[in-house]
């Protein structure tokens, strides 16, 4: 592995080992630092840069690239439960417009229980309450969006594995999955871009399978 740059040696690397095409999803990071001479490469998909430039990353963390890699990946498959609780708790308390705010924390607790067994809020007295939803503002001024979150980080994921087996086919097919927004309903693009639509049964399996693998890999080699 390569040491991590210095912030000038960062943006020319930058310009001198990413195509045209790939600037264009470089971003998250280059962004932080809110500097001009970093601003004509930060363009438009930045998102996707996180899931599959995932071969230039050395170049920000050095030695510890690999540590990042595990983190992003773990944190992005981590995230799918907590977010399905937030869709799942809308549903239910705007369905039932009523219910009292004992209720509402109710029904948190058990969706946590559900879907983060893991979780435990036992030393923290208020939101051992179930009052962590009251954290969201999702909830309160977006409804039912959150799980386009779940959505999108599920078919990062399946973006990710084929980058994996075949970098340079991934990138192309996910720049003509990114063209076609607007044209297509959501299923309709996952399937032409050849991936599972994560309402599909097994869907979110092979994505906790594939990220299982690759986590197992990562954390060998540090």
């Amino acid at each position: 592995m390569v040491e991590a740059l210095r912030l000038t040696e960062l943006c020319q690397q930058v310009r001198e080992r990413y195509d045209h095409d790939e600037k264009r999803v470089v971003g998250i990071m280059m962004a932080r630092y809110d500097l001009d001479i970093t601003k004509a490469i930060v363009e438009q998909n930045y998102q996707y840069w996180h899931r599959n430039t995932r071969k230039y990353i050395d170049m920000f963390f050095g030695e510890d690239a690999n540590k990042y890699r595990y983190k992003h990946l773990f944190d992005a498959l981590s995230f799918i439960p907590y977010g399905t609780i937030v869709d799942y708790f809308q549903h239910i308390v705007y369905e039932n417009p009523d219910m009292t705010p004992k209720e509402r924390d109710d029904v948190w607790l058990k969706l946590e229980k559900e879907f983060r067994p893991w979780m435990d809020a036992d030393d923290v007295p208020y939101l051992s309450k179930g009052t962590r939803w009251q954290y969201q503002n999702h909830i309160f001024e977006s409804p039912f969006y959150y799980i386009d979150y779940c959505l999108a980080q599920t078919v990062a994921i399946e973006f990710l594995e084929e980058s994996q087996k075949d970098y340079d086919k991934a990138f192309k097919a996910y720049l003509a999955h990114a063209t076609r927004g607007g044209s297509y309903v959501f299923t309709d693009l996952v399937r032409l871009a050849g991936l599972k639509s994560p309402f599909e049964e097994g869907a979110l399996k092979e994505v906790a399978k594939t990220s299982e693998n690759i986590l197992s890999s990562l954390q060998k080699t540090f």
